[in-house]
C-alpha cells in the first residue's frame, strides 16, 4: 500500500499525474478523515481529467462533502456521478446516506433499494442492506 509520502513524491515528480491525486484522496486522506484534503485532491484530479471518466471522483468527492455536512454540494456531486455512470451501486448508497442525513427517508430508501438491486452487496458487503433495514424497515 502506498503512503501519503509516496503519493506526495509522485506528485512532486509529476504534478500532472492525475491518478496520484485520486489515489491519495481515496487511500490516504479519506481513510484518515481528512475530507477537506481529499476534496482538494479530487478537485485536482477532475481538473486534470477533463476529457476522461470522472464519475468515481465525483462520487467520492460527494461522500467527502457528506462527511463535512455539506449536503447540497454532496447531492450535486453524487447526482453528477450517477448521470455519468448510472450503474454505480456505490453512488446510490452514498446518495442514500445524504438523504438519511437530510431526513428524507423516502428518497433514501428508494436509493438504497436501487443500490441493492444493482448488486451492491455482492461487490461491497452488507452496508446498503443494513442501512435499508435500519431506516426503511420491512
Amino acid at each position: 500500500m502506498m503512503t501519503s509520502i509516496d503519493f506526495n513524491k509522485v506528485i512532486e515528480l509529476d504534478p500532472n499525474y492525475k491518478d496520484a491525486y485520486l489515489n491519495r484522496a481515496f487511500y490516504v486522506k479519506d481513510k484518515k478523515g481528512d475530507y477537506a484534503g481529499s476534496i482538494e485532491d479530487y478537485n485536482k484530479f477532475i481538473q486534470l481529467n477533463k476529457d476522461g471518466d470522472i464519475s468515481y471522483a465525483l462520487n467520492n468527492r460527494g461522500f467527502a462533502k457528506y462527511k463535512l455536512e455539506l449536503y447540497s454540494e454532496a447531492l450535486q456531486d453524487i447526482n453528477q456521478s450517477i448521470l455519468r455512470d448510472p450503474n454505480n451501486s456505490f453512488a446510490y448508497k452514498n446518495l442514500a446516506l445524504v438523504y438519511i442525513a437530510l431526513d428524507s427517508l423516502d428518497l433514501a430508501c428508494e436509493n438504497l433499494n436501487k443500490s441493492i438491486e444493482m448488486g451492491f452487496t455482492n461487490k461491497f458487503g452488507s452496508e446498503a442492506e443494513d442501512l435499508f433495514e435500519e431506516h426503511c424497515g420491512n
